[in-house]
């Protein structure tokens, strides 16, 4: 399963890569190896979608609509200051319905759109021409090109992440699974409001608040295996470089430790499916807990036969290093930060 899914992945990105070529002459820079030799060309489409960007977001301040965000490709407008009048969202918060209050009727907004279409129609004489639409229950902007969006579907709210900030990628599934628990509890705090100024900083203490009750109540009871669960791909001794300082000799020696908690020789590259734990790997001289990823401490989790072991207090402060990076919130340090 996990070779088919690296397989897709690369058809994707391969296709991609075709699509912005073709459509966003974004492989038309000179001096770049490419299949379109049009530079102007090129040029002209990037161009074209920055004019059309321009004048959506012209057309929608001239109305006063709150636009709170815009990149390369789109334009985001804030619609609703409430919950209530977003029937799915409410059940997925289990309240009542009730009235919404609009900064901007949602059907105004899509009669700009279609404002637009018909005006760039003509522009590009491109009958078939259409600015794609796209609505969001909730979403959350931290910076540029990071943000959350929510939603909602058979009674559930679902999060899903844009950006760097929330990557993970390096992390052990728990991370993102706890930031989906603490958003969704952030979310029910602020289900209405009023000031834009005030509910920004509201938020950002609510964030604090619940990632200290859930990070402090995580138990080991509670939480599945395979979320802690951190791949890493391991060489053969021979495949690193033996210094007596320098980064190789860390990794020389975890393959070393891992050949004799595996009882057999590592013939190939393979990844290996760790936890991290209280204890160190055997064999190991002086070793460290620092890093996204303290390789002196993730023990394969064919090999730990005790749970105990498990380093929960490592997870939970992964877990706030997470949230803190992702948000910027250097005040994530302790219940006493939220009192």
């Amino acid at each position: 399963a996990g070779e088919n899914v690296e397989r897709l992945k690369m058809m994707y990105q391969s296709l991609k890569g075709s699509r912005n070529a073709g459509t966003h002459g974004i492989l038309v820079a000179s001096n770049v190896s490419c299949r379109q030799f049009n530079l102007w060309g090129g040029a002209e489409i990037t161009t074209t979608g920055q004019r059309i960007l321009n004048d959506a977001m012209q057309e929608l301040e001239k109305r006063r609509m709150r636009v709170v965000y815009g990149d390369t490709d789109g334009i985001y407008v804030a619609c609703s200051r409430s919950a209530y009048g977003i029937p799915q969202v409410c059940s997925a918060f289990g309240v009542k319905p009730g009235k919404g209050e609009y900064i901007t009727d949602p059907e105004e907004v899509k009669r700009v759109i279609n404002l637009l279409n018909h005006r760039w129609r003509e522009k590009l004489r491109y009958p078939g021409f259409e600015l794609e639409m796209d609505y969001s229950d909730a979403m959350l902007f931290v910076k540029h090109k990071n943000y959350l969006i929510w939603k909602a579907a058979d009674g559930k709210l679902k999060m899903y992440t844009k950006g760097n900030n929330f990557r993970g990628s390096d992390k052990a599934p728990i991370a993102r699974k706890v930031l989906e628990d603490i958003m969704f509890r952030v979310l029910k705090d602020h289900l209405k409001w009023e000031n834009e100024e005030r509910v920004r900083e509201s938020v950002k203490h609510s964030i604090i608040k619940h990632t200290m009750d859930v990070v402090n109540k995580l138990d080991l009871s509670n939480v599945k295996l395979d979320d802690l669960i951190l791949v890493q791909s391991v060489k053969p001794p021979s495949g690193y470089k033996s210094y007596k300082k320098g980064s190789g000799s860390n990794y020389l020696k975890r393959a070393e430790a891992l050949e004799k908690l595996l009882g057999k020789k590592i013939s190939a590259v393979g990844k290996f499916r760790f936890v991290v734990t209280k204890m160190p790997l055997p064999g190991i001289d002086n070793p460290s807990k620092t890093g996204v990823k303290p390789i002196d401490y993730m023990y394969p989790i064919e090999c730990l036969s005790d749970l105990s072991n498990i380093d929960l207090e490592w997870y939970r402060n992964m877990i706030k290093n997470y949230v803190k990076g992702a948000f910027g919130l250097a005040e994530i340090e302790n219940e006493r930060t939220v009192q």
